[in-house]
């Protein structure tokens, strides 16, 4: 939540991003939020989209 990633990976790649579902749950005192997300693009664009996730410490789980 502190900075746009996902209009960051949207102006950066030539993907298209539908949102599905999300929520946020606190653990202790550290709030964790999901995002099920469709990514639709090129397989390039859509692996250096990941990618990007990936360097900004997001995980992402493919569900083929």
């Amino acid at each position: 939540a502190k900075e746009p990633v996902i209009s960051q990976l949207l102006k950066r790649f030539e993907v298209e991003m539908n949102i599905l579902s999300g929520g946020l749950d606190r653990l202790q005192k550290t709030m964790v939020g999901s995002l099920l997300v469709e990514l639709s693009g090129s397989t390039e664009a859509v692996q250096e989209a990941l990618q990007f996730l990936n360097g900004k410490q997001i995980s992402c789980e493919v569900i083929a």
